[in-house]
Parts: structure tokens; sequence; C-alpha cells
């Protein structure tokens, strides 16, 4: 009790769309950073980590779908989902309700080089992600994804490099869209159906350190999606725990483990190409996703 009457207890909540790698332990870290804060402070810090991200969320867990008063206080999220798309820039950025999005770090993606396959075709590794557009490279490259739609990463890159012949020419190389969880097993043997260069996560690509495989990070550095922060503007409530907790505490622990790259760039992280570093929102997502259909249904 207060001389004013009850204690008022403060709650500040998080909503975090994390890649499935590092949900658990980020949920848990959190959680345990939230008890020292109301032990200390009375402070209540809530988080939502949801369980699946973009097309596989459920309706109720897009924001665009919610009312003002309904939103969380903080948003963390992935650069290639809701956050992205017109509805949410029109109405929560441009509008004010949430700041402009700041990086918090990036989930980059590196180029694995499978020998054998490369020298079955007579082809040389790839030195950077735009040689993947090239015709040496036709029918031999693997991109991550679902639903037979490869993660849109490397296709936006080529679109800002080259426009829509850019993402054309990808999309001919193109020879399967599959996760490393199918891949690595066959990466660096004889046979392979996948094909002989795949791009995946950073940390998968670790796994494939061994004979008759190069794991190939770009002299530019590597190509990633962004994960952003940002906050509700004009708010009167503090957000300054949660920050600490993303930017200088546990939460920056819990994403370099899983050798993502702090937006800073400290503590040895794998350094990130400029072109992702300067852009956090993609608008163009739905048009390379339309040219990603229709590209793909129509190779020769």
């Amino acid at each position: 009790m207060t001389a004013h009457g009850p204690e008022t207890v403060r709650k500040v909540s998080l909503w975090a769309e994390l890649p499935s790698p590092m949900k658990t332990d980020f949920r848990e870290s959190f959680y345990a950073y939230a008890g020292n804060v109301y032990r200390k402070e009375k402070q209540i810090l809530n988080a939502y980590v949801p369980a699946a991200m973009g097309a596989c969320m459920p309706e109720e867990d897009y924001l665009i779908r919610m009312r003002p008063e309904e939103l969380p206080d903080v948003y963390l999220c992935m650069s290639y989902g809701e956050c992205s798309s017109a509805a949410f820039i029109s109405r929560f950025l441009k509008s004010g309700i949430y700041e402009a999005p700041q990086a918090w770090c990036f989930f980059p993606e590196l180029i694995v080089a499978d020998l054998k396959q490369l020298e079955k075709r007579g082809v040389g590794c790839p030195e950077s992600y735009d040689n993947l557009a090239r015709p040496a490279y036709r029918d031999l490259v693997c991109l991550i994804g679902s639903g037979g739609l490869p993660d849109p990463m490397l296709p936006i890159y080529m679109y800002h490099r080259y426009g829509r012949e850019g993402v054309k020419a990808l999309c001919r190389n193109i020879r399967t869209v599959a996760g490393p969880s199918s891949t690595i097993r066959y990466i660096g043997k004889e046979q392979n159906p996948y094909g002989a260069v795949f791009v995946m996560p950073a940390l998968f690509a670790a796994i494939c350190r061994k004979q008759n495989v190069r794991v190939i990070l770009p002299e530019s550095g590597a190509l990633a999606e962004p994960v952003i922060y940002m906050k509700k503007a004009g708010e009167e409530y503090t957000t300054s725990r949660i920050e600490e907790f993303l930017f200088s505490g546990r939460g920056m622990q819990t994403a370099s483990s899983r050798m993502m790259s702090p937006a800073d760039g400290h503590g040895g992280a794998i350094p990130i190409d400029r072109f992702c570093r300067t852009h956090l929102l993609y608008p163009e997502l739905e048009t390379v996703a339309a040219m990603l259909k229709m590209y793909l249904a129509g190779r020769d």
C-alpha cells in the first residue's frame, strides 16, 4: 500500500515473432528476466512468442486484425512478414501508432557448396549471391522455403540489384525448395537429389563443414533477414526494461547463441551485407512473391 491507496502494478507487453531455432530459449530467458523485474520493481512484463509465423500464422495472430488498444507495446518481428505489408505500414507506421522500426539483429544465410556435385557439372564455387543467377548454375540451386515457394531473401536481393530479370534468372537455376533438415544429410555425398548449391541459415550451414563441402561467406557479408523492433509512440508507461532485455541482456545472448548477428555487429558476429542493413522493411514482398510463382511455374 502507498499513502494514496493500493500500489499500481505496471504492465508492458512484448510480441516476439522469431525464427524457430530460438523461440524456446528466448521465451524461457524472458520469463526469468521478467520475474526478476517484478520482484524488484513490481512491473509486469508479458511476452507472447507465436508458434508459427508468416502465412502459417492463425488469423488471430495478425496485428492488422487488432484494435489499437489490443496491440502489444513492443513488437519484435521478422522483416519478411506482416510488418512489410502495405496495410501494416499505412495503419501502424504512417499513422504514428508505432515508432519507426530499428534493427535488433539479423538472421544470416550462407552459401553451402557441394563440391562433388559441382565437379560433376564442371562448375566452380559461387563466391557471391549474385553468382547464383548465372547460367552456369542452371538447375543447381536449392533454397529454403515452404509450400513450394522459396524464402524471399535471395529473390528480393536479386530484384533490388537486377530487377525482374534478376529474379527470373535466379528462378531458372532453382532446382528444389527444401529445408536443411531434409538436405544436409545429402550434401557432400555421391548422390544429392536437391542440388549442388544451397543457401541456408548460418546455424545449419555450420553443420555442413565436412569433406566435399565448402561453406561460403561472401566478401560483402551475409544476406540476412532483419529482425526488427518497434514500440508504441507516445506511451505513458515505460518499455525500458524490455529494451534492456533485448539490447543489452539475455535476449541478445540468446540471439547470438543461435548464430544470429546483433545489429551493433559486436561479439564476433557474422558480418551482414550492407543491403540488408539499410533495408528493414520490404513493401515489394508481394510483388516478388508473385514473380516467383509465375517464373517457377513457367520454367522450361
